[in-house]
């Protein structure tokens, strides 16, 4: 089975500062590497392992660990400051669901909007438009305006929407909040059809019940190190001990 993701010795470095920053001071930064008052703070540390396709993978740690900073790399929103990521697949993310809607437009409106951002082009919109309306049970909202919608209706109809993108690999963060009890079910449902599928998933998530249901391998993250990577249940177990 091939590799589809590799991490390979990956860190990243944030530089955080308790002044103000002028141009001049950024400037000064770049050019002489040197700050009056800032310090660097690593999310991630020497990251090593290697994802075959259609594999399900958990990220499991506590607050602070580093999962969504990684979550973050594979998808190209950040870039590593060390180490070298592989990617071999068009990645799809599930995070921050809803940004880029716009709330004085229509429900079927931002079904358009969102759908391109997620990279469905208009034909595709159109072709799942009645699967996205169906499973997000606001056909009776369609032309209401989105600031109409409840948080919670606002969370289906991104899940809905995110849902019908068609890649090899989903990074999934902390998704599964959209809605009441029902729709939580029909979103586990959705992914039951995932695991059962030939795409590549990265799950990041403080829901060890869920990982353990759907996840074939766990990285377990501390601090931004990686402490173990293995079968699901083996890391799940160390980490309900916190032997680490």
């Amino acid at each position: 089975m091939e590799d589809i993701i590799e991490v390979n010795n990956i860190s990243k470095r944030f530089i955080l500062t308790a002044e103000p920053q002028t141009f001049f001071k950024i400037f000064k930064r770049f050019a002489t590497a040197r700050c009056s008052n800032y310090r660097e703070i690593w999310p991630l540390k020497d990251l090593n392992f290697t994802v075959k396709k259609s594999e399900k993978i958990g990220l499991i740690g506590d607050n602070g660990s580093g999962k969504t900073t990684l979550a973050r790399i594979i998808l190209g929103i950040y870039r590593q400051t060390s180490g070298s990521l592989r990617v071999n697949g068009r990645v799809t993310g599930f995070l921050n669901l809803g940004i880029g809607m716009q709330r004085d437009l229509s429900v079927l409106e931002n079904i358009y909007i969102f759908g391109a951002i997620m990279g469905l082009d208009r034909t595709e919109i159109k072709k799942k438009l009645n699967s996205i309306i169906d499973f997000s049970e606001l056909r009776d909202f369609i032309y209401s305006p989105l600031r109409d919608l409840s948080t919670g209706m606002y969370g289906r109809l991104a899940f809905s929407i995110a849902k019908e993108v068609d890649s090899e690999i989903l990074i999934l963060d902390e998704v599964l909040g959209a809605g009441d009890t029902c729709f939580m079910e029909k979103c586990l449902g959705a992914f039951e059809g995932y695991k059962n599928s030939d795409k590549t998933i990265v799950v990041a998530s403080h829901n060890i019940d869920l990982v353990e249901r759907f996840c074939d391998k766990v990285l377990l993250l501390n601090k931004g190190k990686q402490i173990v990577f293995g079968p699901a249940k083996e890391v799940i177990d160390i980490y309900k001990r916190h032997e680490f």
